[in-house]
């Protein structure tokens, strides 16, 4: 993928895009390109040297999985190409962590733009239609929102419509939250009950999302679902305790969920990929034992063997098994 070309037919297509609509857009298309590469988060230090290290050529992209360091640097070539000086900025902490800042001339406003692909996720947010996080300007001009929000009008109106009855984003996922916990209120649902709606309407929206492809952005979407889907006010993270277990060589990758709501259910959810997108599913004790025979996790395999032991298969219907 050559990511000058594409941008600069587009730019062509779009001559009266101003600077900033242009370093916006530059901006979205970055975020929808790449994701975070979660191998860095395993202990090896020679793996997360060299993912940390990978250079990105902007004009023939190869993969799509980096961290912080080569996206910057990728966002930062490819401003540069098109006329914008930006810097690559360090976080202020101890961390590696580093971002890009531009600045940009419009109307007579000078913005300092801070742009954080990966720090809190719009690298995924961005994919799922979402208002991104840290797109913002140092200079706090009260005008800067104003003008992204005119930018990301133009920008929306030459792309493909989503069609959110299927893609659901993360606005949507909390109404739908709402509508469920409506229903069950007018239905008089058990906590059992709903619980096990919830799930079910879980599983459903990681099975029918076509544009996730990357393990990153599958696991952030995941766990927004989690973290905004409730049982009576509690949120799901209280009966869903979840991780990703890697392959041992470091090319497939797993999530595990261990689910257990007040005693009354336990058993596993695997999701994982395959040729058609990211599946999740229902498992008990054996196919959860012979995933943790082949995938690990250095820091909670010992607590996820322990609660492979007391998996109930016998609560698991036959069609919601692991084929």
């Amino acid at each position: 993928m050559n990511l000058i070309e594409n941008i600069e037919n587009y730019f062509n297509e779009h001559k009266d895009f101003d600077n900033f609509t242009k370093i916006r857009y530059i901006y979205l298309y970055i975020c929808k390109t790449f994701s975070y590469d979660l191998k860095y988060y395993l202990n090896n230090r020679e793996i997360k040297n060299s993912i940390y290290n990978e250079v990105i050529d902007i004009k023939n992209v190869k993969k799509h999985e980096y961290v912080c360091s080569s996206i910057s640097n990728a966002l930062i070539d490819v401003l540069k190409y098109f006329g914008y000086e930006a810097i690559l900025q360090k976080e202020s902490d101890n961390s590696r962590h580093v971002y890009v800042i531009v600045e940009c001339e419009k109307e007579g406003l000078n913005y300092k733009i801070k742009m954080d692909p990966t720090k809190r996720h719009d690298l995924t947010r961005v994919k799922l239609d979402s208002p991104t996080i840290d797109f913002v300007d140092l200079n706090n001009s009260k005008f800067f929102m104003d003008d992204l929000m005119y930018s990301d009008k133009l920008i929306k109106e030459t792309l493909p419509i989503i069609n959110h009855e299927e893609q659901y984003d993360t606005i949507t996922i909390k109404e739908l939250n709402s509508v469920i916990n409506e229903s069950a209120k007018n239905r008089n649902l058990s906590p059992k009950k709903l619980f096990d709606e919830k799930i079910e309407y879980i599983m459903c929206l990681i099975n029918i999302r076509k544009n996730l492809n990357t393990y990153d952005d599958m696991d952030y979407y995941y766990s927004y679902i989690i973290r905004n889907f409730d049982v009576n006010g509690i949120s799901m993270i209280k009966y869903l305790k979840t991780a990703n277990f890697f392959s041992k060589d470091y090319n497939d990758m797993i999530w595990l969920t261990d689910v257990n709501f007040e005693d009354l259910c336990h058993y596993m959810l695997v999701l994982k990929h395959d040729d058609n997108g990211f599946k999740i599913s229902k498992i008990g004790k054996n196919q959860t034992i012979d995933y943790l025979k082949n995938y690990f996790n250095d820091q909670c395999q010992y607590i996820f063997e322990n609660w492979s032991l007391s998996l109930d298969d016998s609560s698991l219907e036959v069609n919601s098994k692991v084929k």
